[in-house]
């Protein structure tokens, strides 16, 4: 009985997995091949079903699972890569229909770098960490920015998360990128906790002095406004900090270099977190009054 069971569900599993031809071949041929000795142990006899022939056929199925999660394992691999692919061709098509000049290879070059780096980590959504580089880096295509600060947001967690030297980054992408990656890096370590000898003021200049080349201080906006834009992962004491943070921070920086539409959502995202119950009940009477507008526009 149980070796039924046992069989059915790897067939099962088989049925959908060796339908992908490009799946590792060493261990499907192998699977197969287990599969194959217990259909020839199946249609024995069952006379000839002694003990021995039930222990062989059991150790076959145990062959044969094991085969199966390694296929399962490699699969799911093979997904998600290719999930977090998709996200990278969108940008990379975005770019080329943005300017048919664009040379994109930098940025494969540095999605490889990232996601190889990034592999086994995760956000706090459970998606897998590259989705939140390539955001940034897509978010900074948007906002019309050249393509080193597009390719330092694809890599400014790299130095700071990963085992990656900023020699090493030097050698892969030149001085330019690495520059504004280690800039990022840089303003991460400034403590943000606010205290007497710390006001948010002198955080703001502090940020503005350490960053000689304001396209540090975009990235590390647009970095926040994504962050802020999946906040709701975070458990409520991290929601209150980030967005208090942001607010005295982040936000007067975004004013400062003209950048209203983000200090607007900045503003916005912020007021969800610290006022929850206000920005429900304005939600709910924005939403009621565009119906009662459409509803009066339809007749």
């Amino acid at each position: 009985h149980i070796v039924g069971r046992q069989l059915y569900a790897s067939h099962q599993a088989f049925d959908g997995i060796l339908k992908d031809q490009h799946q590792d071949g060493r261990t499907s041929t192998q699977a197969c091949q287990y599969r194959h000795r217990i259909f020839v142990y199946q249609l024995a006899d069952d006379d000839n079903h002694t003990d021995t022939h039930h222990n062989q056929l059991y150790h076959l199925v145990e062959s044969l699972h094991r085969a199966v999660l390694q296929l399962l394992v490699f699969a799911r691999k093979r997904v998600d890569r290719g999930g977090r692919r998709a996200h990278n061709e969108n940008l990379k098509k975005y770019l080329k229909e943005k300017n048919a000049d664009n040379d994109i290879s930098i940025l494969e070059k540095a999605f490889e770098l990232a996601d190889s780096m990034h592999q086994e980590q995760k956000r706090k959504s459970g998606e897998p960490f590259i989705i939140h580089p390539v955001a940034v880096a897509t978010m900074l295509a948007e906002m019309d920015m050249d393509m080193p600060s597009i390719v330092a947001g694809m890599l400014h967690d790299v130095i700071e998360d990963t085992s990656v030297t900023t020699e090493e980054m030097k050698e892969m992408f030149g001085q330019e990128i690495t520059y504004l990656v280690d800039g990022v890096t840089k303003l991460k370590r400034i403590p943000t906790s606010t205290k007497e000898e710390l006001q948010a003021e002198n955080l703001r200049k502090m940020f503005l002095s350490m960053a000689s080349d304001i396209r540090v201080i975009v990235i590390k906006l647009v970095d926040r406004l994504h962050n802020m834009r999946t906040l709701q992962y975070m458990n409520t004491d991290s929601q209150i900090t980030k967005a208090r943070e942001t607010l005295e921070i982040y936000t007067p920086l975004a004013h400062r270099l003209g950048m209203t539409k983000i200090k607007w959502e900045l503003e916005d995202l912020c007021f969800k977190y610290l006022e929850p119950e206000y920005y429900n009940s304005l939600v709910a009477q924005i939403t009621q009054r565009r119906d009662q507008q459409e509803a009066y526009i339809k007749k």
